[in-house]
């Protein structure tokens, strides 16, 4: 390869990723941020992701058909990595990001926030994963089998089971009586 081809494909990789990171970068953040629930290692942690995935740009080629699939799984190994480092799992909630989230959930009040998250927290990591892909962040089926890499009959079946599951912890703790 001549020098001029290199610096080509350089500068074609650096505008693919640029739009691919103006793209992803709010998603991924989101992904992020709702399994740790701390603003700044979110923020910082998709900065991560988007490093590595530009340095794997540069070096190889990723199919652009797999690339959102790919971006997520770089972004969950990245979370899974620093729960190992931390030993600890997120179930941290802070007061100033339920007064976020309760902008973002059509005006509950906080206190059905906390039950909800918390209940939320009594699933196991991949059925909260599934129901916050599909339901909190509106993902299709299609694309949330192609995030976590599963058939879409297996994501459509957790999916019941979670929001079942779920249902029974919320009737637990009275949360549908008036």
């Amino acid at each position: 390869m001549y020098w001029g081809d290199f610096m080509e494909n350089v500068a074609y990789k650096s505008s693919y990723f640029e739009t691919l990171y103006e793209t992803m970068w709010p998603k991924i953040y989101n992904f992020i941020y709702f399994k740790i629930q701390n603003i700044e290692e979110a923020q910082e942690l998709t900065q991560d992701v988007f490093h590595k995935i530009y340095k794997q740009l540069l070096v190889s080629s990723i199919d652009e058909s797999k690339m959102q699939a790919y971006i997520y799984a770089t972004a969950r190994n990245i979370v899974n990595d620093l729960w190992r480092k931390k030993y600890r799992n997120p179930k941290i909630v802070y007061l100033d990001e339920i007064a976020e989230m309760e902008e973002r959930t059509e005006r509950l009040p906080s206190e059905d926030i906390i039950i909800i998250k918390e209940s939320l927290n009594k699933l196991s990591k991949d059925e909260k994963e599934i129901l916050v892909l599909r339901i909190v962040e509106g993902y299709s089926i299609n694309e949330t089998s192609k995030m976590l890499n599963k058939p879409e009959g297996t994501v459509k079946s957790n999916q019941y089971r979670a929001l079942q599951k779920l249902k029974k912890i919320l009737e637990k703790c009275n949360y549908f009586s008036n």
